[in-house]
């Protein structure tokens, strides 16, 4: 690290006597086979990292001499490793800020107390902006896990683990055999009539998650004096200050006390798993499935994702040896743009090695990108809520990730110290950043697409229905063969009307009867009679279609496609029910199903061109001739497998005719494949048509997507 010798701001601090507070403790531990000194306030549970070099110094703090002679007595006897004044103006006061300091004179003690003062009000400020995110403390459970550390810990020994690894394969092995179930399960997740069971399944969950960290730090000696209640997005859920953690030498030890809460999770997890697979549908089984998701799913993508600062991110920093790892990320960034962008001489970087800056840099990526979009899940979920709180929401967000960094931006170009002979220089070089990054968002067109699923069908295709209800007597093809026209594919009976055949049959013979009596005897009634057989032939025409609709033949040549096969046989079929469909071989297209949402673009603009993904063939692409989007609202999804129950992504339930129908209203965009990729694909298969749009700015985009939102979404 580089140091100056001599400070312009030392007067302020030469004169101070200063020094630790009593209750201040100092661990020991090593970082990537460097030694670092932890400092801990056991009042206030604040830490505070240094490097030997630093706490050579801060150990001979004492109010009894100045800082000036402290100092002046240690570059005597290390002239090698003494800090430069700077260097100590900089560690006392973040020593100061993290209210690690006393002050022997009383003038310094007021210092200390408006310091304090000042960060009660910065907290309570930053509880206010962050108020997705607030915590209250209730019970202080470090007596009673001391008292009771001794049974606790057989959770988590060897043995409980092989127990543990046994329980989660078996778990796993069960969702893996009922990922039907599964499907459709998921499909009723956020329904309303099961959110109180997912609410009591996440808040069962987070208790035994945070009782399991609170076991472990205490099993390895640290305490824990907080349980409470946190408001995450308004939701209430269990909490443990584990912090303690941090003075365990080993990393491995603070790497066990951030996992145990998910290693408890998975393992309620799993046991869920094996209750849901093995019950019927009811409250138990629903109860078990809300347990299973949320102890897996939502355990893995928070908890168990580095990128958030939970669970994972703490692994993650002690088995890289590289605390605070997020922080420095960003200290990188900055130091990079101070240094070969602003030109800064005197910027630090935060990386000691190349190591360290590798870590830093792609963290900081990955790390931003999924904060932005953990943070826009979050605000959507809050409009859902409220209009209102989403409104706020996004009022934080802009200044969390906007108006602060514009603000301390300005207060670094306008009085930091690290610019004093290149400011005017600094500030142009930011203004000329600033125009380019409004110029590239607000008037720079880029390429814009739009993907869309989809399903590879025949052009012509016939769905057969029954005319006519009866029962199921033979299945005359086999699903997925050729027929020609004409061909028997189903064959039904129906008694029921086989007998009104007769008895219409007897009927006009009857009538025909009196109508030569009539005619004989000169009767009034050979009009009435007239009409009656004429009625009756029509209902016997009308029978025998019927009739000869229950032996259901093939409209053209093609490939059927049964819905209902031979272990139907002797079953009633209903009148209106789908029978099948016969495709048409020669040629296909393909169906993109395109959201509400989505399919405004398509509606003014032209349809530039498109490619075509099938799901089976990754590497195959297809490149239509043509593309035309039908500007018509359909609810039947082209293939089942479009539908979250057959693994796709739109909300879709079958009806009484056993067609998938989205929950939603989408529209079609239908691309004719050639012949080649005709006879190469088979009808059903899926895959992506990415359409390509006219470019335009990205914020242009960024607009558009916005009210596209808000329109489906919330009917603005």
């Amino acid at each position: 690290m580089a140091r100056s010798t001599f400070s312009e701001s030392w007067y302020q601090v030469a004169p101070l006597r200063v020094g630790l507070l009593p209750t201040v403790q100092v661990h020991k531990q090593t970082y990537r086979h460097q030694i670092w000194y932890v400092l801990q306030d056991s009042c206030s549970e604040k830490y505070y990292r240094l490097r030997p070099e630093a706490w050579a110094f801060v150990g001979q703090l004492t109010p009894r001499r100045t800082v000036e002679e402290i100092w002046s007595k240690f570059c005597e006897d290390h002239p090698e490793t003494a800090p430069g004044q700077e260097e100590v103006v900089a560690l006392l006061a973040q020593l100061h800020q993290m209210n690690l300091l006393f002050f022997r004179s009383q003038g310094g003690s007021e210092g200390i107390f408006e310091r304090y003062q000042k960060g009660r009000r910065k907290e309570k400020l930053s509880y206010l902006m962050a108020f997705l995110y607030f915590r209250i403390p209730i019970w202080n459970p470090d007596e009673v896990l001391k008292a009771n550390i001794g049974w606790l810990r057989r959770f988590f020994t060897q043995p409980a683990f092989v127990i543990w690894l046994i329980v989660v394969v078996l778990g796993a092995r069960a969702v893996l055999q009922n990922t039907d179930r599964l499907r459709s399960a998921t499909q009723g997740l956020l329904a309303a009539d099961n959110l109180i069971w997912l609410f009591v399944a996440l808040f069962f969950l987070k208790l035994l998650h945070e009782l399991g960290h609170a076991i472990v730090c205490r099993r390895y000696g640290a305490s824990v004096h907080t349980i409470g209640i946190m408001l995450i997005a308004l939701m209430p859920l269990p909490y443990t200050d584990a912090s303690a953690s941090w003075s365990l030498r080993s990393p491995w030890q603070r790497s066990m006390v951030a996992a145990a809460g998910m290693y408890v999770e998975l393992f309620i997890a799993a046991l869920a798993a094996l209750i849901w697979a093995q019950t019927a549908p009811g409250l138990v089984n629903a109860l078990a499935f809300n347990v299973m998701i949320i102890g897996s799913v939502s355990s893995l993508a928070f908890n168990g994702n580095p990128l958030l600062k939970f669970d994972a991110y703490y692994i993650l920093s002690d088995l890289t040896g590289l605390p605070n790892l997020y922080q420095k990320s960003s200290q990188q960034w900055l130091y990079l743009l101070k240094r070969y962008y602003l030109r800064v001489s005197r910027a630090i970087s935060p990386a000691e090695d190349r190591y360290a800056r590798v870590w830093y840099l792609s963290y900081a990526v990955g790390s931003i990108a999924y904060r932005l979009m953990v943070m826009v899940v979050i605000t959507l979920y809050m409009a859902d809520i409220s209009l209102v709180l989403g409104v706020l929401m996004v009022m934080a967000m802009g200044y969390i990730w906007l108006v602060g960094p514009a603000v301390k931006g300005v207060k670094y170009l306008a009085r930091n110290g690290e610019l004093q002979h290149g400011r005017p220089r600094a500030v142009a070089l930011a203004l000329v950043a600033l125009g380019l990054v409004i110029t590239l968002l607000a008037a720079w067109p880029m390429p814009q697409g739009l993907r869309a699923p989809g399903v590879v069908e025949a052009t012509e295709r016939t769905t057969l229905f029954a005319a006519a209800g009866g029962q199921l007597e033979q299945v005359s093809v086999d699903d997925g063969q050729p027929v020609v026209a004409g061909q028997v594919l189903l064959e039904l009976s129906n008694e029921t009307l086989t007998l009104e055949r007769e008895l219409t049959g007897q009927q006009i013979i009857e009538v025909r009867w009196l109508l030569r009596r009539a005619v004989n005897q000169s009767s009034g009634d050979l009009e009435a009679l007239e009409e009656r057989e004429a009625w009756l032939l029509q209902r016997l025409d009308e029978i025998d279609e019927r009739l000869t609709a229950l032996q259901v033949r093939a409209p053209h040549d093609g490939i059927w496609i049964r819905s209902i096969g031979p272990d139907q046989l002797q079953t009633q079929i209903t009148r209106g029910q789908r029978l099948g469909t016969v495709l048409a071989p020669e040629q296909k297209v393909f169906v993109g199903v395109v959201s509400q949402e989505r399919a405004s673009s398509l509606f003014d603009g032209q349809l530039a061109g498109g490619e075509i993904r099938i799901h089976a063939n990754p590497g195959q692409r297809i490149n239509p001739q043509a593309l035309r989007f039908l500007p018509f609202e359909r609810r039947e999804l082209p293939s089942p497998a479009l539908g979250i129950p057959g693994g796709g992504r739109f909300a879709a339930q079958p009806d009484e005719q056993g067609r998938m129908m989205a929950q939603e209203p989408f529209f079609e965009l239908r691309a004719p494949l050639d012949a080649v990729a005709s006879a190469r694909l088979e009808d059903g298969v899926l895959g992506t048509i990415r359409v390509a749009l006219e470019p335009a700015p990205p914020l242009q985009q960024g607009w558009t997507a916005l009210q596209q939102l808000l329109k489906a979404r919330y009917q603005l």
